[in-house]
């Protein structure tokens, strides 16, 4: 010890000292008042104000904390490599294959009379592909032992972009042969369904038309011999030529009536679709450079975009499978043929706005067009003139040649409207009878490709690999911005303004027989700053005295105090121990004859309270007095405490924890000075922020503080981390001279 330790023949000197059975407050004064001027103003346990942020999150303890979780980031990282693992698997072994069916959306189905069947729309027609009905079709075809949602979960049917009408059906599987035929399969099934819709819908007018065929064929039999009866009764066999003539002249004027009326139908609607076709036809369209300069113009394009006009013109007027039709797309073909042998050069010319000559051509057929629906329209009005005289004119005939002729024109509008119906009856078996719909195959797939294969799947593993990591470092930060314990003598300085005088490691081989060795190293330099704090604050005084207390129980106070006890034995100091908590010594366990409590409710010899062991050392009972904070505050304390100092050359005081013993601020008031020993596994922030605030309310300063079971991964100074290593070597050495028995069985003694 330095020269603030006195001399231990000054003990006994009276003239140092007053009156041995009285407390000598003078110097204990002294040494407050020496604290109070370095004391600030306000309360010296809150936070300080310059650097919040540090002083909570020490960046150094938030890095070397990462060693404390490196297990979460690596079970982190493990588990995101094997899901990047599991996807690059699985995009590399999954098979897609791709079929397009065309949606026919302007392909409506017209019945005789004029009626048409509803068109589907495409959204009812991608619901009609994925029916389950479909995929239980396949799976009997393809002979497949998948369920029936397995095949749904494997196709997907998605919405067409850009206004598209092909639509794609993509299959998924672990085989591609498999991939290919569901794909198939399904388009196949799916154009298949669509014109079995259209057929069932064809049987209901198909039944109707048959229905009215047999009423109409009994009307006119019904007619046929009405028109005998009246022959036969009336003894009407013949007419006279002028009266059969003029039945003849009007049948024949109703018919052409009949017929301008058709016609005139027909040449409005086709006039009313040539005019919607020319208003959606544009006035400008794009040609090839080549056919806009002079000299150059080849004369394949020039007939290949003249073909192509005219087959958009014959697409308007004639049925999809006329004659006509076909020879024009066939020739198209054949000179799209012979263009593909030329140059490339020739297909990647700039094209440029031209007007539309199209256009003007469809606009003088609509011209023309016009004329002949107004000449249809004329002549049905003169044919309705005609047939209107006709019939002023047949109510001048005798009553009985006018019923015959009613007779006659009753059978032949019959027999029209059965021709008719005959016709509509053949027409509709002959549209059941040729597939149609609103599907139509576009291409089936001939291969199946991986699902994904590009050089990010193959990185996938460890791109996932590094953001596990990265997730796991961001968890261990999170974890250790949240850890309100303190791990670092920086920490807890900033945080308190509290000068850390020692810094004692988790030390896993420490034991009650080798705690003295292995504390030794810490203990010296704990015992070198309390020296030089207590030297530069009161030179001069009967006695070394200090407190050592902590928050709450169980933070190592107790093992620090019996060893500095120890040390300063080793000095050849005078010292004593007085361990005032309910509970056994670490290493001093020798039971007292008297107990300190005891012995202050009745005071006695000192030599009963006294153990004479490694170090003198006086304790207070294991069961808890309920007055002790009395006794604590009591004559009897006082005197006895102003007698140890003048016997004493270190007085070292153990008190319970602050927050569970209430006489434990009582024992620190007397003490000039007080150590605060920290638990930095095991009390945090908010503990030791009550605790301290119970010290200032008491007018206490530590003069220091200890941060214990530190882990090793925080501390930094090069000499402590020798000292474990020497630790850890120690007990492997000790440990290898065991048996493998006491090794096995390493509880017993």
């Amino acid at each position: 010890m330095a020269s603030s330790l006195q001399d231990p023949s000054a003990v006994g000197n009276e003239d140092n000292r007053s009156n041995p059975l009285k407390p000598d407050k003078s110097t204990d004064d002294n040494s407050r008042n020496s604290f109070d001027q370095d004391r600030p103003s306000s309360s010296i346990y809150k936070e300080s104000s310059e650097d919040n942020f540090t002083s909570r999150y020490d960046i150094n303890k938030l890095i070397n904390g990462l060693q404390r979780h490196l297990k979460k980031i690596v079970i982190s990282t493990l588990i995101f490599f094997l899901l990047g693992s599991l996807a690059a698997y699985t995009f590399l072994t999954t098979y897609v294959a791709d079929a397009v069916v065309v949606y026919q959306e302007d392909k409506s189905v017209v019945l005789v009379g004029g009626g048409t069947l509803p068109i589907l729309t495409l959204p009812t027609v991608i619901d009609l592909i994925q029916l389950p009905v479909n995929f239980e079709a396949i799976k009997k075809n393809l002979g497949l032992s998948y369920s029936t949602g397995e095949l749904e979960g494997m196709v997907s049917v998605p919405v067409p972009k850009n206004n598209s009408n092909l639509i794609h059906i993509t299959a998924k599987a672990k085989n591609q042969y498999l991939a290919v035929d569901l794909a198939n399969a399904l388009a196949q099934t799916a154009v298949k369904s669509a014109q079995e819709y259209y057929q069932k819908q064809l049987q209901p007018a198909l039944l109707n038309y048959s229905d009215q065929l047999i009423n109409v064929d009994q009307r006119l039999n019904s007619q046929l011999n009405e028109i005998g009866r009246f022959k036969e009764e009336n003894n009407y066999f013949e007419m006279t030529a002028e009266h059969s003539q003029f039945i003849t002249r009007m049948n024949d004027a109703r018919t052409k009536l009949e017929n301008a009326k058709i016609l005139y139908s027909s040449l409005l609607v086709e006039y009313d679709s040539l005019k919607n076709t020319i208003e959606n036809l544009p006035d400008q369209i794009l040609v090839p450079q080549s056919l806009y300069r002079e000299g150059q113009v080849n004369p394949l394009q020039t007939r290949i975009i003249a073909l192509q006009n005219s087959l958009s013109e014959a697409r308007l007027k004639f049925a999809k499978d006329n004659p006509r039709l076909k020879a024009l797309e066939s020739e198209l073909d054949n000179l799209v043929g012979q263009l593909k042998v030329q140059p490339e050069n020739e297909d990647k010319q700039i094209r440029f706005l031209t007007k539309n000559e199209s256009k003007d051509k469809l606009q003088i057929e609509l011209l023309q067009l016009e004329g002949k629906v107004k000449s249809a329209k004329q002549t049905q009005d003169d044919l309705a003139v005609v047939y209107a005289g006709y019939q002023k004119e047949m109510v001048n005939l005798p009553a009985k040649q006018m019923a015959f002729a009613k007779l006659l024109q009753a059978r032949q509008s019959t027999e029209d409207e059965l021709k008719s119906l005959t016709s509509a009856v053949e027409t509709t078996q002959l549209m059941m009878n040729i597939p149609q719909g609103s599907l139509e195959l576009y291409s089936l797939a001939q291969s199946a490709d991986p699902w994904k294969n590009s050089l990010f799947i193959y990185l996938l593993p460890l791109l996932s690999a590094l953001f596990g990591a990265l997730l796991g470092i961001g968890i261990a930060f999170f974890f250790e911005m949240q850890d309100d314990k303190f791990s670092t003598a920086r920490q807890i300085e900033s945080a308190y303004k509290m000068t850390c005088i020692g810094v004692i490691p988790r030390i896993s081989s420490l034991t009650k027989e080798n705690a003295e060795g292995k504390l030794l190293f810490f203990i010296r330099g704990i015992a070198g700053r309390l020296e030089k704090i207590i030297s530069k604050s009161v030179p001069g005084k009967n006695a070394l005295t200090f407190g050592i207390t902590s928050s709450v129980n169980e933070e190592g106070k107790s093992l620090i105090a019996e060893n500095l006890a120890l040390y300063y034995k080793r000095l050849e100091k005078k010292v004593l121990l007085i361990q005032t908590a309910h509970r056994a010594g670490v290493i001093l366990n020798a039971p007292p004859k008297i107990t300190l409590d005891s012995y202050l409710k009745n005071p006695g010899s000192l030599t009963d309270l006294i153990i004479h062991d490694k170090v003198d050392c006086i304790k207070i009972g294991l069961k808890r007095e309920a007055g002790m904070k009395e006794l604590v505050k009591s004559k009897a304390m006082s005197v006895l405490w102003n007698h140890l100092q003048n016997q004493y050359e270190i007085i070292i005081l153990d008190t319970p924890g602050i927050l569970e013993e209430d006489y434990s601020l009582n024992l620190l008031d007397l003490p000039p000075y007080v150590i605060y020993v920290v638990d930095s596994e095991k009390t945090g922030k908010k503990i030791i922020d009550e605790a301290l605030t119970q010290l200032h309310l008491h007018d206490i300063k530590p003069c220091g503080v200890i941060l214990n079971d530190v882990d090793p991964i925080f501390i930094d100074d090069r000499r402590i981390l020798n000292e474990i290593n020497v630790s850890k070597k120690s007990y492997w050495e000790h440990l290898s001279q065991k048996s493998f028995w006491e090794q096995f069985m390493f509880w017993k003694k």
